[in-house]
């Protein structure tokens, strides 16, 4: 009777600890800085893809977007996810204070990698770079670059120097020694544009240079109203595309069963309509030559070229 009721103690005490295990959620960030749309708005993607992810690990997973940095420090700060997709100007902060491993990239278009472009008036006298960073008082626009290091060393391939970030919260951040050009972080690219095509400044500061990405820009140029008004000052090199991250501390057998579920969403309907919602084609194994370089220029530790 004693061993009987000993083993059904031993039962229950199992019993709670696997319910427990199964009622906790992964934490999965998707963290975008400036980009369009809002958490709530993202809600009901966000949990048709945890669904599916979580269904093929085995696992509640339970993805939240941010556009905003501060409100996904905020989330962060109630519990660490395990797993992430950032902005690859947010891998680059974030790297070693989360000691962040990459496990996968979104592809766009069925492509890694992406450009930037700076965008100037067709008729602007701005020539170069180096034009640019001589106009007293220049400022960029862009929902890219709301960070000095990340927009001075990798994008602007080390051509053009961040003197500080207006942030889209509007606080100022400092940028490196010896810049000469302001950036203003915006979710409104299209609104900044604009004021540039009308020579007017945009809440209170000039638009001598918007910077958008491949997506942008190939949508610019089909429009009527924007046909031949603005043309390329500068493309940045390709960069790998948005990054799929483990957190600290996550096994290194459970990134790569990730990455594998992830790249299998190309390969079957429901994975394919799901991308879609996401505005991504797929998902590639990690660029670990890529990213590492760009870690080294990122943090100043190999010159750009």
């Amino acid at each position: 009777m004693r061993k009987s009721t000993q083993f059904s103690l031993w039962l229950v005490a199992a019993l709670a600890l696997t319910c427990a295990a199964q009622g906790q959620d992964d934490r999965f960030l998707v963290c975008y800085p400036n980009a369009p749309g809002s958490a709530r708005r993202a809600e009901p993607i966000m949990q048709t893809f945890g669904s599916y992810v979580g269904e093929r690990l085995g696992r509640r997973v339970r993805p939240v977007y941010f556009n905003e940095l501060r409100a996904a420090k905020d989330w962060m700060s109630q519990g660490m996810p395990r797993h992430g997709i950032l902005s690859l100007s947010l891998y680059l902060r974030w790297r070693d204070e989360h000691g962040l491993r990459v496990v996968a990239h979104a592809e766009r278009g069925g492509k890694g990698t992406g450009r930037y472009h700076l965008l100037v008036l067709a008729k602007s006298k701005l020539k170069t770079l180096a034009d640019l960073a001589s106009r007293e008082g220049a400022c960029v626009w862009s929902a890219h670059l709301d960070d000095a290091r990340f927009a001075s060393r990798v994008v602007f391939g080390g051509q053009l120097q961040v003197k500080e970030v207006v942030t889209a919260e509007g606080e100022t951040a400092p940028g490196l020694p010896g810049g000469r050009v302001r950036v203003v972080s915006s979710t409104r690219a299209l609104s900044a544009l604009r004021r540039m095509q009308q020579g007017k400044p945009y809440k209170g500061n000039p638009v001598d240079a918007v910077l958008v990405d491949d997506t942008s820009w190939e949508g610019l140029q089909q429009l009527k109203r924007f046909k031949g008004v603005f043309r390329v000052l500068y493309a940045s090199s390709p960069l790998p595309t948005a990054p799929v991250v483990s957190f600290r501390d996550v096994p290194e057998s459970e990134s790569k069963r990730l990455g594998e579920v992830l790249g299998g969403m190309k390969s079957d309907d429901e994975g394919r309509k799901i991308l879609k919602t996401l505005q991504a084609t797929g998902f590639a194994p990690p660029q670990r030559e890529a990213l590492a370089g760009l870690v080294a220029r990122y943090e100043g530790k190999e010159g750009s070229k």
